[in-house]
């Protein structure tokens, strides 16, 4: 996300690595903290510990050959599933 404090802006990238295509969202940004929000936002945010608002100044879609990302992606998963799974097993 960028030095938001410092720069007032963001950057997001959303991936979507099955159709290889990305949202690129540019804007002026602020941190707020859940406490500020009204209650309607803050049920949407549950669980967040910061909120970031993006003023969407620029969206753009990139794309390309994801296939090396999309392999990592695939065995990072993987071995997060495992690690889990003998984290579950490994009780004392």
């Amino acid at each position: 996300m960028g030095n938001i404090l410092e720069t007032g802006k963001a950057t997001l990238l959303v991936p979507g690595y099955a159709e290889q295509l990305a949202l690129c969202i540019v804007g002026d940004a602020v941190i707020l903290e859940p406490a500020h929000l009204p209650a309607f936002l803050r049920e949407q945010c549950r669980g967040a510990q910061r909120v970031i608002a993006i003023t969407v100044q620029h969206v753009e879609w990139q794309n390309g050959n994801w296939t090396d990302a999309l392999v990592y992606e695939r065995a990072r998963a993987q071995m997060l599933a495992e690690a889990r799974r003998a984290a579950q097993s490994c009780s004392l």
